[in-house]
């Protein structure tokens, strides 16, 4: 999926774009809760208490309006900063 990413999209921006796009799983334009435990459960294989907490993490860096959800800006950000 890697290489798939880097040959479609070789700029950071397109990158970010895409990924946004693939985690956005309802296609509503955020990334809320569920989607993105789907997305962490199976990147990193956590489950159970320690995936509740590495996405409570990520949301408290990462949702500035306090919405629960990721939306595009948001979600750039994080990928930029991280």
């Amino acid at each position: 999926l890697i290489s798939i990413v880097s040959m479609l999209a070789p700029t950071l921006e397109m990158k970010i774009k895409f990924a946004f796009e693939i985690f956005d799983v309802d296609g509503n334009g955020t990334i809320d809760k569920e989607e993105l435990t789907q997305i962490i459960s199976a990147v990193e294989l956590l489950q159970g208490k320690a995936l509740n907490e590495r996405v409570d993490k990520i949301l408290s860096l990462a949702d500035s309006d306090g919405n629960g959800e990721l939306d595009y800006d948001e979600f750039a950000v994080l990928c930029r900063r991280y």
